[in-house]
């Protein structure tokens, strides 16, 4: 039986009060206030929570609160898992306890965790909750820059080819990104068939205003390469605490014909490690064709591959628990069954 010594209770912070320790934490970039508050609608509303022992404040997660009506209720999204000072396995299940305790009392219908830029490969295994694996890359730049054969090739022929880097926030680069996504989309499309529905912003709530606003609140970064003062490709990567995670790349023919995609992330690797960044994170990657011949590009720029891991519960309280024998039935079909398909969109 554990005391109430051993005991996290949950508080409700406001912004400026959350954000006064965070850096005493191992947190993701998705938990920084400038993210949340980009991804914010006229539905939703951040959340800022603190997991406390014995006076003693042991966790912080933030995410949003998300309406969805009568039939979803009100529900809580994380993009990543409670950040802890050091993480170690009975606290990180003490923490989700917690924060079940809490959804139930708050009357939320839901929790959803998800793993963007995890920073640690533990495993909830507190009751009630269910785990999804992803995987992300991670290059160190507190070590030596380990780019591969083929990607310092690519790097030599886009140089050969006079290709240009630099950094731009503007209005027009800005604008030239999603004009490049979808020229990489449909690159992608033509080389992987039709089947190929890659969602450009598959991050949720993330919409083209919300990277907008994290341009304009300073948590963004946009890096262009040029040939000819013509622009072929634009990363778009968040910057915070000397961390680096790459968010999207866009990319025209001409950028893959000449290797543009290696030469601008070898510049911005160089440049973060002169200036003192820890890692850059161009997060992870899909099972099939396409994202096995993207994570080998991640490799070859010198990441390290690891697995990640985000948790779900079922509905909490009536009417939504009633939905609760589809989600089973879902997690034991095969995520290609179209009847799983049309279940996430009833249920997410």
């Amino acid at each position: 039986m554990k005391k109430n010594s051993d005991k996290i209770e949950i508080l409700l912070l406001s912004e400026s009060e959350w954000i006064a320790d965070l850096h005493d934490f191992k947190y993701s970039i998705c938990h920084h206030p400038d993210w949340i508050k980009a991804v914010l609608d006229g539905k939703n509303a951040a959340i800022f929570l603190n997991f406390v022992k014995n006076e003693k404040v042991v966790g912080k997660i933030s995410g949003i609160e998300c309406c969805y009506g009568s039939l979803k209720g009100k529900q809580l999204y994380f993009y990543a898992s409670p950040a802890l000072r050091e993480y170690e396995q009975n606290l990180y299940d003490a923490c989700h306890v917690a924060l079940y305790k809490f959804a139930k009392k708050a009357r939320c219908s839901r929790i959803y965790i998800s793993s963007w830029d995890q920073q640690h490969e533990l495993i909830c295994t507190a009751p009630r909750y269910f785990t999804a694996d992803n995987n992300q890359f991670i290059v160190n730049l507190e070590s030596d820059l380990k780019f591969r054969r083929l990607f310092k090739r690519n790097v030599k022929r886009a140089e050969i080819n006079g290709a240009q880097f630099s950094q731009n926030n503007s209005d027009e680069v800005f604008n030239k990104l999603f004009e490049l996504l979808d020229k990489t989309r449909e690159r992608r499309m033509s080389k992987f068939g039709e089947g190929y529905r890659h969602n450009t912003l598959h991050y949720r709530y993330v919409t083209k205003e919300a990277l907008k606003k994290m341009v304009e609140n300073g948590l963004a970064k946009m890096y262009v390469v040029t040939i000819e003062n013509e622009i072929h490709t634009v990363l778009y990567n968040l910057e915070e605490n000397n961390r680096i995670c790459a968010l999207l790349i866009g990319a025209d023919e001409k950028a893959y014909q000449l290797g543009l995609s290696s030469f601008i992330t070898s510049n911005v690797l160089i440049l973060a490690k002169e200036k003192g960044f820890s890692y850059y994170n161009p997060l992870g990657t899909t099972e099939d064709e396409p994202g096995k011949q993207l994570g080998q590009f991640k490799i070859s720029m010198g990441a390290e591959k690891s697995y990640i891991y985000g948790a779900t519960t079922n509905f909490i309280g009536f009417p939504q628990k009633l939905l609760n024998p589809l989600l089973n039935i879902g997690r034991k079909i095969t995520s290609k069954n179209p009847f799983v398909t049309i279940l996430k969109k009833i249920i997410n």
